[in-house]
């Protein structure tokens, strides 16, 4: 009797322990199965890559990453530009806003390896919050928190001759505090007012003195809010508010001209440019498909479809014959025919928090920290 017992025992001991390796099991390939369709979600295609970065990150010690990014970009496939701030805690004393505005450093981030290696210039206190690049010049926007309670804003301009390895301050501006700046030679430019700051009003500043004296540009139809683009010879385009028409406003003759929209089936809300100053305008079809109109010769519009519908986008870069989209799905659309036939280019990325651009082949992705994904040509 006692013989059979420990047989029923042994075989209830198997049968448990059968049920265990099968869970097991079963845990191991549902794992395994999540794993593998993770991966396939987020594979890459060969023009992609996961990198590491070095020093384009930075912490106190206790807040994690203290750099705060206002910009993105690269000015050949080598040489590129973190812009912002870094608050370094230990610094900064109590840890309130007015002194985290005074006190924060205005830092640039420069690359001369293509993303991997990041070195820190600092600017002075404030944040850099704009950046452009003029033939051998470049210009960065600063800003500064004064007073007591920080809210003595002054715009100063900085020039580098030497690709960011050194900077000097041209120029500083207390009266009219300045959010972007658009530069067509190292002294004419313009400086937008009224993006940022609450309150403030919207305007239009030009400068041929690289910011030591600014004017105010009154032009027809412009207002709060309104969605714009610069030409490298710096013509300025943008939309009215009732969005029927767009003005062009060239700077170096002082003069504009509004021009009214005649084939176009929907509303555009944007206008975009190409590294030849051609213009585009984009709209939003009732699938909600964006759709692009290139300006032609004349006042005649040549419609573009975009490969996909109902999706946000990260970013679009046309250049020449090449439109490259960055959509909400985390993939890369491209067409080097102006929109005839598409591409689709899987990325492999979870989370993209900046990207930049240069030429047709190269792509730059921040996405997590001490991590970037790069495309480049195969």
């Amino acid at each position: 009797m006692k013989a059979n017992l420990t047989r029923s025992r042994n075989r209830k001991t198997i049968k448990r322990s059968g049920i265990v390796v099968l869970k097991t099991i079963k845990i191991i390939a549902t794992v395994a199965l999540t794993i593998y369709l993770i991966s396939c979600f987020y594979a890459q295609d060969e023009h992609w890559r996961d990198i590491k970065t070095i020093g384009a990150d930075k912490s106190s010690g206790t807040i994690g990453t203290d750099y705060l990014f206002n910009k993105f970009k690269f000015i050949n496939t080598k040489t590129g530009f973190f812009l912002g701030l870094y608050k370094d805690e230990n610094k900064i004393g109590d840890y309130t806003r007015v002194n985290i505005n005074k006190n924060q450093d205005a830092i640039i981030l420069r690359t001369l390896d293509g993303g991997y290696n990041w070195q820190e210039n600092i600017l002075g206190k404030g944040e850099i919050i704009d950046f452009n690049k003029v033939s051998n010049a470049l210009l960065a926007l600063r800003k500064s928190y004064n007073g007591r309670d920080a809210k003595d804003i002054i715009s100063h301009l900085h020039i580098s001759k030497d690709q960011g390895a050194t900077w000097e301050e041209v120029s500083q501006n207390k009266e009219k505090p300045i959010d972007e700046i658009h530069f067509w030679t190292s002294q004419k430019g313009i400086g937008i007012c009224g993006l940022i700051e609450k309150g403030s009003k919207f305007k239009i500043l030009y400068t041929e003195d690289t910011g030591k004296n600014w004017r105010e540009i009154e032009l027809s139809k412009m207002y709060e809010g309104m969605d714009f683009a610069v030409t490298s010879k710096g013509v300025l385009y943008y939309l009215t508010k009732e969005r029927n028409s767009y003005v062009k406003a060239d700077f170096s003759a002082m003069e504009s001209e509004e021009i009214k929209f005649t084939n176009m089936d929907f509303t555009p809300f944007s206008v975009v440019l190409d590294n030849n100053d051609k213009v585009y305008f984009v709209v939003k079809d009732k699938d909600k498909r964006n759709i692009l109109y290139k300006k032609m010769e004349g006042n005649s519009l040549k419609k573009i479809d975009f490969p996909f519908k109902n999706q946000m986008i990260y970013d679009v870069q046309i250049y020449d014959n090449t439109i490259a989209i960055l959509a909400d799905d985390k993939c890369y659309y491209r067409s080097d025919d102006q929109g005839a036939t598409w591409s689709k280019e899987q990325i492999g990325a979870s989370y993209i928090s900046m990207v930049a651009f240069y030429g047709k082949e190269h792509v730059w992705m921040r996405t997590f920290p001490e991590q970037m994904i790069l495309r480049t040509p195969l």
